[in-house]
This record gives C-alpha cells, structure tokens and sequence, in this order.
C-alpha cells in the first residue's frame, strides 16, 4: 500500500479528513481516514496535523503517524499555524482600533506572526487609509490595503498566503469571505463542496476545517478566534505582548514597573514625545485594568 503525507483539513465524528501532498488544490476530495490503534491511543489529532496516510482506496486511508507540530492554538483547536491575517474595514462598519488591539494581542499571546488588512479601501480617503496603516506599523506589524471588488492588494495577499497555514480573524461585516474569494475565485463555492464531503454546513462554524489555496497553503475556517475574552495573560506580562514596548521596559526607573501609575516610566515618557502612539498606550492601560479586575474576581 502506498503511505503519503499530508495535512488533516478536518476532524469530525471520528474520522480526519486529509489532503494529502499529492493532491492539487482546486480538488474537493480528500481521504476519510481513520487513525490507527497506536496512534488514537497516544494523541489526539487536530486540524493542521501533518500525517502519515496509508491510501486504502481513492477515497479511505488510515492515519500511521503524527508528526511532531511546531504549535498549537487552543482557541481555535488547529495546530502547525504560521499566521493569523487581521481583517479590519476601513469603513462600514467603521474602524475600531480598540477591537483591532484586541485581536493583535490575542495573537502575540499565541506567538504568531500577523498580518492587518484594512478592507474596503475604496471607501475611505487614501490619507485615512494611511494614518490607520501607521496606527499598526508603529507597533510594528505588516499592514496591507485591499478592496475585494477591484481586486486590490489581491496578488500581495495571494503571495503572502502562499505556502503557510493561516488563520483568518476580524468582526463581522469586516470583509473576510469578500477577501478570500478575491484571492481564490471561487474560493467560496469550494469551500461549500468541501463543507458537503465532511458533512459541514456551508454556513456553520462550530468545527474548525481548512481550505486549500491554489498557490499553496492553507487558510483555516475559524468558529473560535473571535472569542475576545483575554485569557492566559497575568496583567504584569501584558506588556510583552506589545510589540513597541520592547526595548524601553529596562528604562524604566522601578524594576517590573507596569507603566501605568509609576514615576519616570520609560513606556510613558514615549508616549509622550510620540514614539508610542497614545491609542496604543491606552488601550494598553485597559486591557491592564481588565485584567486586574479579572484577577480581583478570581482570588475574592
């Protein structure tokens, strides 16, 4: 029998759905697999798993091993991840930067790379556009300008979805199926055809599943990552998972200084001469006192 590789694009009711390396990406098919004694009793498989399949015929296999992963989300339960794209309108609805932090520290909590895209471009003066990008450039993150109805940054988000495992976040009404279907036409109605194969509604996200892109890699369908809540974060570590703060923490005066009401921080002294930008800061100061009460709550 012939053993391939792949990647588990789906897990439901017992069985992992795969798509092995093979396989060209505008193919709907993928093998129904069931994993073997020794490797269901020593791990649980999630979506993103690389695999080892036995092919039993053109549409069953059997899982004979897991590879080891690089990472693992618990929210949503996908493991191998390479990035997260951000997706915020510019307008209709319009831009929220406190929601879009939220989103951010959500994904330096899990360590992954990221990627905003200010969707619906058209909408806005191109200097709006640009004074949003600098909100997320200053804190050092990429940030891309797309339209999905004339195609805009549609090769740039093609390029920087190739070849990786992504997952894609943002509020509703932000665009983001607009988004995919510009950088894979069609990309909605096979994913609707794949939804169908393992017994997915075409709407329904309680399960996560991963999509195939024609240029290579992956983009997961997401039920969980737009949970806000802010979990797994002390409030004394939330300051490393801000980006333009490193670097001037050991400035400060006081040791494990939290820049919120401590004298000669150096984090607020930035803000003030306008290396950090003040939205940043204070939307820092919130999330910081979120957490406080949060650890107020638990020990009371």
């Amino acid at each position: 029998m012939n053993v391939l590789q792949g990647v588990v694009i789906a897990s439901l009711s017992g069985f992992c759905y795969v798509r092995t390396d093979d396989e060209v990406a505008d193919a709907v098919e993928s093998l129904e697999c069931k994993p073997r004694g020794k490797v269901k009793s020593a791990d649980r498989i999630i979506v993103g798993d690389r695999v080892a399949v036995t092919r039993i015929d053109e549409k069953t296999g059997i899982i004979e091993k897991i590879y080891p992963r690089k990472n693992q989300l618990l929210r949503p339960v996908i493991a191998n991840v390479d990035q997260v794209v951000i997706v915020m309108a510019i307008k209709n609805p319009d831009l929220n930067l406190y929601l879009a932090d939220r989103f951010l520290l959500q994904a330096e909590t899990q360590h992954l790379d990221v990627l905003v895209c200010l969707n619906k471009c058209d909408l806005a003066a191109p200097k709006e556009v640009k004074a949003a990008a600098r909100h997320f450039e200053a804190a050092g993150y990429r940030v891309l300008a797309t339209e999905a109805v004339h195609n805009v940054g549609q090769r740039r988000l093609r390029a920087l979805l190739a070849g990786r495992i992504s997952v894609v976040a943002g509020p509703s009404g932000a665009g983001k199926s607009a988004l995919l279907n510009m950088v894979e036409p069609g990309f909605g109605l096979r994913t609707g055809s794949i939804s169908e194969k393992i017994g997915r509604g075409k709407h329904t996200t309680r399960h996560t599943s991963l999509h195939a892109l024609k240029a290579g890699g992956f983009v997961a369908d997401t039920p969980g990552f737009t949970q806000l809540d802010i979990v797994g974060v002390s409030a004394v570590d939330l300051a490393s998972y801000f980006r333009e703060f490193a670097g001037m923490a050991d400035q400060c005066r006081f040791r494990g200084c939290v820049h919120v009401s401590e004298p000669n921080c150096a984090i607020k002294a930035a803000v003030a001469d306008g290396t950090i930008r003040s939205e940043r800061y204070e939307h820092y100061t919130h999330f910081y006192q979120e957490l406080i009460d949060q650890e107020k709550r638990r020990f009371h």
